[in-house]
């Protein structure tokens, strides 16, 4: 949204919430509210939602990044939006944010986004109660450069034991898979894509492929040990 802010609809009310610069109003004008001071960039990219528990019930968690550097998240289990952080990662766009890891028993969720500056980060939101009050903290995980834009969102990888890693793709063509416990990058796809990667990937329903469009005109899939599947000929490509 180009005005800056994030806007929460009510399918069952039809009531519509919205967020801006400095304030947030409830479009039947019942309600005008002070909800953070630091202004809310454009918000150009997907969001993403994550449910966490705690003594009270579930906590439905709104993520967000804005083309300031910011990553942003609301508490939004009720009509009324509620900010709990905003993080400042660097200072030109995001991509849209994947929930990498849902702790919901301990209320930690675990965010992984691309920049614009050819980055991708891992930052770490801590949702508790303390006492009768709610105590969040959102901290950096790690960070790793991967060489160019990261437009689109990573795609989440899920293997045994609950352990993930995401799978990224660049504006240069190169797509990675990134263990999400400390960044470590386990393969580097670079050449076979002729062309800049815009679309999100996807995990295919077998769990064991990802299927991504690209700025070559081809639809590519690349298995998760590092395979990609050419439609257009007979021969695999190993990543590296």
């Amino acid at each position: 949204w180009e005005t800056s802010g994030l806007v929460l609809i009510d399918t069952a009310t039809t009531t519509t919430t919205t967020t801006t610069n400095n304030s947030i109003t409830q479009h039947d004008h019942t309600l005008e509210k002070n909800m953070f001071g630091d202004s809310m960039g454009p918000v150009n990219k997907n969001a993403t939602t994550t449910t966490i528990r705690n003594e009270n019930g579930d906590i439905l968690l709104v993520v967000v990044t804005d083309s300031y550097g910011c990553l942003h998240v609301f508490d939004a289990t009720h009509s009324l939006l509620k900010q709990e952080a905003q993080y400042k990662i660097c200072n030109v766009p995001l991509s849209p944010p994947s929930v990498v890891n849902n702790d919901t028993n301990n209320g930690l969720v675990t965010i992984v986004c691309g920049t614009y500056d050819g980055r991708v980060v891992c930052v770490d939101h801590h949702h508790r109660r303390d006492s009768s009050d709610v105590v969040t903290t959102t901290t950096m995980r790690w960070q790793v450069s991967v060489g160019s834009i990261v437009y689109c969102k990573p795609a989440v990888i899920v293997v045994a034991h609950g352990s993930s890693s995401v799978l990224v793709c660049t504006t240069a063509g190169h797509v990675l898979r990134i263990n999400t416990k400390d960044g470590t990058i386990v393969w580097r796809h670079r050449g076979v894509v002729r062309g800049e990667i815009w679309s999100d990937p996807v995990v295919l329903s077998d769990g064991r492929r990802v299927a991504f469009g690209a700025r070559d005109s081809r639809l590519h899939i690349i298995t998760m040990d590092g395979i990609q599947q050419n439609n257009n000929n007979n021969n695999n490509n190993r990543i590296e």
